[in-house]
């Protein structure tokens, strides 16, 4: 069992600092809304290493290659049956 919302609070903390250090905006969002520190927790079954590694690697990416004055958002929607985990970023994205 995965508290995803905590899951998410504290990727954010690993790269609120970086992106504030190159003057991107950084924020955590829940169904359009900031991510509250003390949300209900929302259980999921999921591997955390995996998920983690798969979160960084997507995080560091938006971080390397989103400009200065850029912005990040780590987040996610829900409906009663699904959780989605999102990295949006303003950077160059990926060619076709």
């Amino acid at each position: 069992p995965l508290d995803i919302n905590r899951f998410t609070h504290v990727c954010g903390d690993y790269f609120h600092s970086a992106c504030s250090t190159k003057g991107i905006a950084f924020s955590v969002n829940r169904d359009g809304a900031p991510l509250k520190e003390d949300a209900d927790p929302l259980w999921l079954m999921g591997e955390v290493d995996a998920l983690e590694k798969v979160a960084f690697n997507f995080l560091s990416n938006a971080l390397k290659y989103t400009p200065s004055g850029g912005q990040i958002e780590l987040g996610l929607t829900t409906t009663p049956d699904k959780v989605r985990l999102y990295i949006r970023d303003t950077g160059p994205g990926i060619s076709k």
